[in-house]
């Protein structure tokens, strides 16, 4: 990134352009042409996020399941995830499908979870799709249906997910 680049970042940012204040987030949170800063990274993503950028969204609840530049929070984390996913911002979903699958930060909720697993897993989240294969292998908020866990763990398999390939064959076996 040249030094024009990031000043015309900067300005977008400090003048309330979303997109420049996730940008801007971005650069500090991995420390590209600036000092590295989680908690100058978190407020950048927080100012883009506060005017719906999903991404920003995405990122700020990140920072807060994480504690990076903000107190560790799963409950505000679900809050932007939600936000997120909302939009239709696939990471978001399966993230927040996590939460309600682990009961961080949201009540633990095998449906919920399921729901916003097969948001992520229809976009071709391939986490997404190789745990929405193990809620039906299992029949974890969700009816239980080799057939449909085997759909899933074959799609998620396809883009290399490897535990899906090792659950796909452990629902075929039980199919037959």
């Amino acid at each position: 990134m040249t030094e024009n680049e990031r000043l015309s970042i900067e300005t977008g940012a400090q003048q309330g352009n979303a997109k420049a204040q996730y940008l801007l987030g971005t650069l500090y949170d991995t420390g590209q042409g600036v000092p590295q800063d989680d908690a100058k990274a978190a407020e950048w993503f927080g100012k883009a996020a506060a005017q719906g950028f999903a991404t920003a969204q995405y990122c700020l609840g990140f920072s807060y399941v994480n504690g990076q530049g903000v107190p560790q929070d799963n409950a505000k984390a679900a809050e932007w995830f939600r936000k997120a996913a909302e939009q239709g911002l696939d990471v978001a979903q399966f993230n927040l499908g996590i939460l309600f699958y682990s009961g961080r930060g949201v009540p633990q909720d095998n449906a919920k979870a399921a729901e916003w697993f097969e948001k992520a897993a229809e976009q071709g989240d391939a986490d997404a799709q190789a745990r929405l294969g193990d809620l039906y292998l299992n029949g974890l908020g969700v009816p239980q249906d080799n057939a449909k866990a085997a759909e899933w763990f074959r799609k998620a398999a396809a883009q290399g997910h490897e535990k899906a390939k090792e659950l796909l064959a452990k629902a075929e076996a039980a199919i037959k």
